[in-house]
């Protein structure tokens, strides 16, 4: 008898073990609501696993693969790799084997020229570019010739994407604390005419000047869906097209401690001592997020990085970095830890390749990975 209830008491605690797992699911008026725990559904049985393909850009003659800034890339359906660089105000093309095709693009505020070019996407067989210096949309073709621009009402841009079929482009807004608030994405025709907005932004922090709104990231999955993720809460929003939300999934961190506020004369800003500063989606459906970990100094960190800056020095925050998987319905999988030492993660394409660009250098290099991941006992 002793040995039975020892056996059922094992039984009992290895049952409640696994039901922690799992997340908690709702559904309130059509929206699916997902309430993860820190403990993922893999149990920590995967590894993640990066193979570099290429790498493009260096110090030399060539100015064709030599390149200022690298502040956005897209891939169309042929692998071709369209690279923004900011600073040289044009756009590189180049194949999926890294090979250089053209550059299109030039300072300038001209009919296809470029000023500050940040963001790019794809949409209806053409190419959008969306220009911090002119503040415009420039349209070109597939092919890099100029099509047509234009201009928005004053939005706070933080990202854009591009659908694929229809050409529609979407905005993610900003907000400042004494700003009028309402919707936080965009949506606008190919030719600039807003179509309508949705999604209501995150309360990120309140101080003496008043409610802060959460930095919102904006990703297109394989079946169309715009993937909205906070930087801070945690918690990522799906829509469809239409700009329906459909789930709504969000995971507790113990990194996600409230956050700290940071003071100049009258002026106040929450800060985050850790955020989701980015989210990659892959052909599968599943949706990687990256986790940046700036640590409980984050205040004194930016304190003395303000201070180096105004002597002239260059200095980053320091900061930790993890990515947590979901699948397609926001069940939280597994954390991993950062694979790609000294560089940085900033595009997964439609067939689910990897591209980072190096960080700390003077002439960036932008490299391919395939990425899989794999049993921790396979070698």
């Amino acid at each position: 008898m002793k040995i039975i209830s020892f056996l059922g008491l094992l039984a009992i605690l290895f049952f409640y073990s696994c039901s922690n797992d799992k997340p908690k699911i709702t559904e309130k008026d059509g929206v699916v609501y997902v309430q993860n725990s820190e403990k993922g559904l893999w149990h920590h049985s995967k590894k993640m696993v990066a193979t570099k393909i290429w790498t493009i850009g260096e110090d030399n003659e060539d100015e064709r693969v030599t390149f200022a800034r690298i502040t956005a890339i897209a891939v169309n359906k042929f692998g071709d790799v369209f690279l923004c660089d900011d600073v040289d105000n044009c756009i590189r093309v180049f194949d999926k084997k890294g090979k250089y095709i053209r550059m299109f693009g030039k300072n300038g505020q001209g009919p296809g020229e470029l000023a500050t070019p940040v963001l790019i996407g794809f949409g209806d067989g053409k190419v959008f570019v969306d220009e911090l210096g002119n503040r415009r949309i420039s349209v070109f073709n597939a092919s890099g010739e100029y099509l047509l621009n234009f201009s928005f009402h004053p939005l706070t841009i933080v990202d854009m994407q591009v659908d694929r079929k229809s050409g529609d482009i979407f905005f993610t807004k900003n907000y400042m604390p004494d700003e009028e608030k309402c919707n936080h994405i965009y949506q606008y025709s190919g030719s600039g005419k807003l179509i309508h907005s949705f999604g209501k932004p995150c309360v990120s922090g309140v101080t003496g000047l008043g409610v802060w709104y959460s930095f919102s990231k904006l990703v297109q999955s394989a079946n169309g869906n715009l993937i909205c993720s906070n930087n801070y809460p945690y918690e990522v929003k799906i829509y469809d097209r239409t700009g329906r939300l459909k789930i709504v999934f969000r995971k507790h961190s113990s990194l996600f401690k409230k956050p700290k506020i940071y003071k100049r004369g009258d002026f106040e800003m929450p800060m985050a001592q850790a955020s989701v500063s980015d989210c990659f989606p892959f052909p599968n459906g599943n949706i990687l997020l990256r986790i940046t970990d700036y640590g409980d100094d984050v205040v004194e960190q930016y304190k003395k990085r303000r201070e180096l800056i105004k002597q002239g020095e260059r200095i980053s925050m320091k900061y930790k970095t993890y990515y947590d998987l979901f699948d397609a319905e926001g069940n939280y999988l597994q954390t991993f830890d950062d694979i790609f030492s000294g560089e940085y993660l900033l595009y997964i394409d439609r067939n689910g390749y990897a591209y980072t660009i190096s960080k700390n250098s003077d002439f960036p290099k932008l490299s391919k990975y395939s990425i899989k991941f794999k049993e921790k006992s396979d070698n």
